[in-house]
């Protein structure tokens, strides 16, 4: 609960990140509502890191998605782009996340989407 109202997020964590020698901070994948500003299912990721303009993809068996990126986060480019990977998310066993940081190295991070659905639908059902 924030000034601008009640924020309400479903996240995941990665099971493996590579490669070790890039310094970074926590990587996350978040799906975001915030009622009180009209913003639901807000797909975002973060990496750790700065990222190099136009490198953030989310991969899942033939599905590939883009990211726009502003510092240390991404987004999808608009809602109907966000409705389809959360479906993907819905169904997915694992997603993909490749990016490169401001000096153009290739950062990978595996999530795993068990759990996924229920953290999903905890969020929605508390910020509707």
């Amino acid at each position: 609960e924030t000034d601008k109202g009640k924020i309400c997020f479903a996240q995941t964590v990665p099971t493996k990140r590579a490669p070790a020698a890039v310094k970074r901070d926590i990587s996350k994948l978040f799906v975001t509502f915030r009622p009180s500003e009209e913003i639901k299912d807000e797909v975002s990721i973060t990496s750790g890191h700065d990222y190099k303009t136009s490198s953030v993809t989310a991969t899942s068996g033939k599905r590939k998605y883009s990211f726009f990126s502003q510092k240390n986060f991404a987004w999808l480019l608009d809602d109907q782009e966000e409705k389809r990977f959360i479906k993907l998310m819905k169904k997915a066993t694992s997603v993909i996340v490749k990016a490169r940081t401001l000096k153009g190295a290739e950062t990978t991070d595996h999530y795993s989407m068990m759990g996924f659905t229920k953290a999903y639908n905890t969020a929605k059902k508390t910020c509707s």
